[in-house]
């Protein structure tokens, strides 16, 4: 498998940093307030129609920028396609604010809350795409964009996973893995998309080792962090069942 070079990122938690962090959970919960505020359900679709077309072109100036900013079109096919679980779990949650996908919905609130929150925390963006450039907001935008769609779709627009949600998404990043590797092998060169041929080039206290030890340890870790995602749904259910009971007494 490929060996990850070297790379110098930019700093870890500065101001533009935690900017970027703090907008994950703030801007869907705005717009969740405003549309139940609003009580309309029109305005609510509308909402979520606008901000799966922001992610949209978003995605398609970030991966443009990449086009442009890559040395030669092999780099930009072995570094820059939208093949990572990040950009996948954000076109599964613009699927789901445009159709209501349950599926899609599964994908983007497990994939997105679990992996996506990594990106954020450990972003791997070189120095030269620091803050103001269009690197670093592009990259932020999509990564926060996962975010923003799977909560409002959660909050906004009530939808919500179930404990089948939890197998079904994990097998179905399992699946996408192995296509992806096998994509990795196609392509050739640096081609490392989800990260199935090497370990990322940035610490991160749950990648430990070399391929393929550090993939089992995220296949471990990844699906208790599913089930502690779907948490906060099965406490829900069992506090409403208490509730019902006693008012039924």
């Amino acid at each position: 498998m490929i060996a990850a070079a070297q790379t110098e990122f930019i700093p870890q938690f500065d101001v533009p940093h935690l900017v970027a962090l703090a907008l994950a959970p703030l801007l869907p919960a705005a717009l969740a307030w405003w549309v139940h505020r609003a009580g309309t359900e029109k305005l609510t679709l509308q909402v979520g129609w606008a901000l799966a077309g922001l992610l949209v072109v978003n995605e398609i100036g970030y991966r443009t920028f990449h086009y442009f900013d890559a040395e030669n079109f092999n780099e930009f096919l072995e570094l820059s396609l939208p093949f990572h679980i990040c950009p996948l779990a954000l076109f599964a949650g613009c699927i789901a604010l445009w159709r209501r996908s349950q599926v899609a919905y599964e994908l983007v609130y497990f994939w997105g809350l679990v992996g996506t929150i990594n990106g954020l925390l450990y972003p791997d963006i070189v120095r030269d795409w620091a803050f103001p450039s269009y690197g670093f907001i592009g990259y932020f935008t999509s990564h926060c964009g996962v975010l923003w769609a799977a909560l409002y779709a959660t909050w906004g627009l009530g939808m919500r996973p179930t404990w089948r949600s939890v197998g079904r998404s994990f097998l179905l990043l399992n699946a996408t893995a192995v296509v992806l590797a096998l994509v990795n092998l196609a392509i050739g060169g640096e081609a490392n998309y989800a990260f199935v041929c090497a370990p990322p080039d940035i610490e991160h206290p749950l990648v430990q080792g070399e391929w393929p030890w550090y993939m089992l340890v995220l296949e471990v870790v990844g699906i208790l962090l599913f089930a502690l995602a779907y948490l906060p749904f099965y406490l829900g259910d069992i506090l409403r069942r208490k509730r019902a009971g006693e008012n039924a007494e």
